[in-house]
């Protein structure tokens, strides 16, 4: 008497349990000692065996290249967009450079007509204090002058101060 059993992990625990031995659907003989001898492959389902792993290979490999072109569409698109970014920087910065040289002529400018504007203020300092003075000697002028009018104006008067 024999017991069959799928494979030799189960014949081998029958066989202990129930002192029998075990013949594995492939073939391998377990005898309640232990030992195990015979079996064989039919080449029919290996080769069937074969045959599925390489169509779930297949489809595996489809599936990969379908996310290896939809991931290389991504990285180009990414590309392209740094590439827009990195453009777009440049030019900030040329606009960044070419304001900086603006308002550095600017204050260029700015620090001239400030100068202009101190030698503007002391110069009409200068032409106020020509004036005071110029003030002062139309004064006495026009002092003088009617002096020199009331001197015409009373002849006799003229005489006597002499």
């Amino acid at each position: 008497r024999k017991l069959l059993a799928k494979d030799w992990e189960v014949a081998s625990q029958w066989s202990e349990s129930t002192d029998l031995d075990c013949v594995t659907l492939d073939g391998e003989l377990l005898t309640r000692k232990g030992a195990i001898t015979g079996g064989w492959h039919d080449q029919k389902n290996l080769k069937l065996a074969t045959y599925l792993a390489l169509q779930s290979s297949k489809a595996s490999l489809e599936s990969v290249s379908e996310d290896f072109l939809h991931t290389e569409k991504r990285l180009h698109a990414l590309e392209k967009s740094v590439a827009k970014c990195i453009l777009d920087v440049q030019r900030s910065e040329t606009k960044r450079n070419q304001l900086q040289r603006t308002i550095e002529e600017t204050t260029q400018n700015i620090d001239g007509w400030n100068n202009d504007l101190d030698s503007a203020k002391s110069q009409h300092i200068q032409c106020n204090a020509q004036l005071e003075a110029l003030d002062v000697d139309t004064t006495a002028s026009n002092a003088a002058l009617v002096r020199f009018q009331e001197e015409l104006a009373n002849p006799q008067r003229s005489k006597e101060l002499n």
